[in-house]
């Protein structure tokens, strides 16, 4: 993606780059967190179209910029962590998903499919529709 000099894409792109520096750090060194296996298999046993709404949300959020073909990644791990620190920040305590559990993890990505982050992530109202 080429970026221009529009101040608001620059400071999304240093947001976006921070997390997934932290992002990439908690994976590594958290021991409370589910490994790069658990969560890809969570990840690939949810319908493909349920997938690509994940990546899509990730990408609305400024967490992902891979392809949107529902297929596995280290793009789409790091957007996945990044999306969830970014969350656990906000105030609101229903919002801080649980990564360190099977059950949390699907239940995350369960909530991301169904647009449920929307409005923590990139401001959209939930309950809209289309990408």
């Amino acid at each position: 993606m080429q970026r221009t000099n529009n101040s608001g894409e620059w400071l999304m792109f240093g947001r976006n780059l921070v997390i997934s520096l932290v992002a990439a750090m908690v994976v590594s060194v958290s021991g409370v967190r589910a490994d790069h296996a658990s969560l890809s298999d969570i990840f690939m046993h949810l319908p493909p179209a349920e997938r690509r709404v994940v990546q899509v949300e990730l990408m609305r959020g400024g967490f992902y910029e891979g392809p949107l073909d529902a297929a596995w990644s280290d793009a789409t791990s790091l957007a996945l962590f990044g999306a969830a620190d970014f969350l656990s920040t906000q105030a609101r305590v229903d919002a801080r998903p649980d990564m360190s559990s099977p059950e949390g993890i699907a239940a995350f990505l369960s909530a991301l499919s169904q647009r449920a982050y929307a409005d923590r992530l990139y401001g959209e109202k939930r309950g809209a529709t289309g990408f």
